[in-house]
């Protein structure tokens, strides 16, 4: 049996997650200027956006695409058991499964977070297209 994965050490992935986003909006009070001239010629800092030029509002439950991520670890794990039905009997039906995971240099190697191979991609456009045709 030859065990393998989808990507290899070393290498650049892009993760799509469900999260949250950030949404940039110019400032209609400022018109993105940051500043509002009073009648005396003076600048004073937007009260509407405080002085940033834009609003900002954060959008939960939406696709997001993060990377490039960089393979540091990779974990397969291949469970075969006895599908039998008889808690009796050693013996049925072998079923197997195999689970692939991968950790990231970037989120840490051991104690990070685990990345599952179905939710990576090769490229950011691959990414991005799935994002756009599931969510």
């Amino acid at each position: 049996m030859q065990l393998k994965s989808k990507f290899d050490c070393n290498q650049q992935v892009w993760y799509r997650f469900i999260g949250s986003k950030k949404l940039e909006t110019k400032c209609y009070a400022c018109d993105g200027d940051g500043n509002i001239v009073a009648k005396n010629d003076t600048k004073q800092t937007c009260r509407e956006c405080y002085g940033h030029g834009h609003t900002t509002e954060w959008v939960r439950d939406v696709p997001v695409v993060q990377g490039p991520l960089t393979i540091g670890n990779i974990k397969i794990e291949y469970t075969s058991y006895s599908d039998r039905d008889d808690e009796f009997v050693n013996f049925g039906r072998q079923k197997e499964s195999t689970k692939v995971e991968y950790m990231m240099y970037e989120s840490g190697i051991g104690s990070g977070t685990v990345y599952p191979e179905d939710r990576l991609f090769g490229t950011k456009e691959e990414a991005e297209r799935f994002v756009e045709e599931v969510g």
